[in-house]
């Protein structure tokens, strides 16, 4: 990289960089156009996806897939919708050093403009690399003051991100890169108060339709500032909290990527990650020890504080709610022994078997200053079962099912991907569009995967 603004270093490297990525981070990037492709269509029905849909698809006809749909839509749309879908079930990956969710912002906007220009599938899986790498950077530079602010970084940092990953598909030289990446910052927005409403898996739509018009406005000769990362009143100034970003890790060469490095968090349960590494505890314990959700007197948690304040519905009123509510998905681990999407309906909600146990769980949280960007150094989370007759069960663990450290197998991967897709598809074209996906980076045209989700469908809401 360049000794220069942070800005220019990050988009000399997004624009300069060769392919030739190490296997890992290719195998990794592979993986993630299925578990992203799979989140996709378990949200494809999503009441919310459908109600984007009928209110994108008028705004003109395209090239590109609108999930759930026959009508195509340009590329901007399509991003928006598609990734809307990605999000809305909460089944998409998490990225920790990007402090995102990393695919669901990046893939969709990939996707769609790769369908609108005819990109191959080893450009589109170029692409996201490189864009999870700008979104790494962009994290670890601003920190978790950033999120601990209230900004929602899968929309902030995931525009950025979606738009050097959708400028490296259009093959912008480093001056337009860097004009990209400068646009999208102006387009950056999203409060986690959304948490629990509709607007939650907008904001990865809405990084996705930014980053696609970032890229295009850039490639089409529109200036911006590039210093606008790390300059006076631009992104790191206005977005970084309490604490000033370090953008010097961002202004390293060469490898490990991030993708190497930390890896993607893939989801085995349809709730916000914060959730996760407690569902394993609670799980694990009712396996070992045998014990039924009616034997339960309490149930302590502790997690870290940027964890605690993504949950904030002890008593959550809907699905939405639920997905960001530790009390519910404890309930459900408790008494059915699985979290899955069928979990999180209005009525699943309103079990009384689960209401009754919402009040035994508490959430507690590790000194703010204890959590870190790197996950690494992050404390782990605890889940202290006190049962009926005394007995005090606990159990830790710094990884979740999904991460580098407690990965998914292939079963594991089939699972989900048969899971979120088995409704969407007949069997035999589930096989066919699971080969095109084993095979993403032998696609001549992404088009050829992207039309199998032009089917119309409505909502499975009621």
């Amino acid at each position: 990289m360049s000794e220069t603004s942070f800005t220019v270093a990050l988009a000399e490297w997004a624009s300069r960089s060769k392919q030739g990525w190490r296997n890992t981070v290719f195998e990794r990037a592979r993986h993630a156009m299925t578990d992203g492709f799979s989140s996709m269509v378990a949200g494809a029905g999503d009441k919310g996806t459908a109600l984007l849909r009928a209110v994108a698809t008028p705004y003109g006809q395209g090239s590109v897939t609108i999930i759930g749909s026959s009508r195509q839509a340009p590329a901007l749309w399509a991003g928006l919708v598609n990734g809307y879908a990605s999000h809305a079930v909460e089944m998409d990956d998490n990225f920790h050093p990007g402090l995102a969710h990393a695919t669901a912002s990046i893939a969709p906007a990939i996707w769609a403009l790769g369908e609108e220009i005819g990109a191959s599938g080893s450009d589109v899986i170029d692409a996201y690399i490189v864009g999870t790498e700008v979104m790494a950077r962009v994290g670890l530079g601003i920190g978790l003051a950033h999120s601990a602010k209230g900004w929602h970084p899968t929309s902030t940092i995931g525009s950025i991100a979606a738009a050097a990953a959708c400028g490296r598909l259009l093959k912008l030289d480093e001056h337009a890169m860097a004009n990209a990446i400068s646009i999208a910052c102006s387009m950056s927005a999203g409060s986690k108060a959304q948490f629990g409403t509709m607007t939650k898996p907008l904001h990865p739509g809405l990084a996705a339709k930014s980053g696609i018009l970032a890229a295009r406005l850039a490639q089409g000769g529109i200036e911006a500032s590039h210093t606008i990362i790390e300059g006076e009143k631009g992104f790191g100034d206005l977005y970084a909290g309490d604490t000033p970003p370090d953008w010097s890790a961002g202004m390293r060469d060469g490898e490990p990527l991030a993708l190497e490095q930390w890896g993607l968090a893939v989801k085995l349960y349809p709730c916000c990650g914060s959730t996760h590494r407690i569902v394993d505890c609670v799980l694990a314990l009712r396996d070992d020890y045998g014990f039924s959700a009616e034997d339960v007197e309490s149930v302590e948690t502790i997690v870290g504080y940027n964890n605690m304040k993504n949950l904030p519905f002890d008593r959550p009123r809907n699905e939405m709610e639920a997905r960001f509510s530790m009390q519910y998905c404890v309930a459900v681990a408790l008494l059915y022994g699985r979290l899955m999407i069928s979990d999180f309906t209005k009525a699943g909600v309103e079990r009384d078997k689960v209401q009754t146990l919402l009040p035994l769980t508490t959430v507690l949280a590790h000194p703010r200053d204890s959590d870190s960007a790197d996950p690494a150094k992050r404390l782990p989370h605890t889940a202290k079962i006190r049962l009926k007759d005394g007995r005090v069960l606990e159990r830790s663990t710094q990884w979740a099912k999904g991460t580098i450290h407690n990965p998914f197998d292939d079963a594991d991967r089939a699972a989900k991907f048969t899971s979120c897709c088995s409704g969407f598809f007949s069997e035999e074209e589930l096989g066919v569009v699971k080969g095109k996906l084993d095979r993403f980076e032998n696609l001549t045209d992404i088009g050829k995967l992207m039309m199998h989700l032009r089917i119309d469908i409505g909502s499975s809401k009621n």
